[in-house]
């Protein structure tokens, strides 16, 4: 397989010695030797007494050479503990556009090195490794230097959970950020995403949050159609 390269614009075309050429509009060419494309899923802990707009789930990018293109992104909760009264609960997702240092207590790191997340073994370890990006266990995440956020968010989940003793299931809430519909969003050096409580939880329930991501990291020039 050849690959070409445009010297000044650095768009690539990947040439088949045995068909034509192959030419890709979207999504952008990833290139395993510099970059990859990854998933991961996570979860929370038992989630109780969070205040409204707790920060659980920050990433960040810290590449001068690459951005971090989001795909998609799941928001999906359950009630664990009902609350003593009906409570409604919501997460959303903001972009941040400026992240110096990811939060450093109350959770715990995001482990993508060496092979996790990857969805090709010869594509490079994922740029977020083991500090860039940070998960809440059972209360909000602290520390980092987040200095500017969007002030609406792209992606949100929204619910309820019943009263103490209700006879009603409590059925898991998802929703979902979809690049096929919207076009991805695209994360350059020292931007990033939040994930925050929406409405302060009581101190007698539980909730789980469960976050399902998929990404791509491709050089700048392998993006100039972005």
């Amino acid at each position: 397989m050849a690959t070409l390269k445009d010297a000044t614009t650095g768009n690539k075309q990947r040439v088949d010695a045995n068909v034509a050429a192959r030419v890709s509009i979207l999504p952008p060419f990833v290139d395993d030797a510099s970059g990859g494309r990854y998933r991961w899923i996570g979860r929370t802990g038992l989630l109780t007494g969070v205040a409204a707009d707790g920060l659980l789930f920050a990433l960040r990018n810290n590449s001068t050479t690459k951005l971090i293109v989001l795909d998609f992104l799941r928001l999906a909760f359950v009630v664990d503990v009902d609350f003593t009264t009906r409570q409604r609960v919501q997460f959303y997702a903001r972009v941040l556009r400026a992240i110096t240092v990811v939060p450093t207590a109350g959770g715990g790191a995001v482990d993508l090195t060496l092979n996790k997340g990857k969805t090709r073994t010869s594509q490079q370890a994922s740029l977020l490794a083991l500090t860039g990006a940070y998960l809440a266990t059972t209360a909000v995440i602290t520390g980092g230097t987040l200095t500017t956020e969007d002030p609406d968010p792209f992606a949100l989940v929204h619910g309820h959970a019943p009263d103490a003793g209700a006879t009603i299931q409590n059925l898991p809430v998802a929703s979902d950020f979809d690049a096929r519909k919207s076009g991805p969003q695209v994360l350059v050096q020292n931007e990033g995403i939040a994930i925050r409580n929406g409405v302060a939880l009581g101190a007698a329930g539980t909730v789980q949050l469960a976050i399902e991501i998929a990404w791509r990291e491709i050089t700048i020039a392998d993006a100039a159609g972005l």
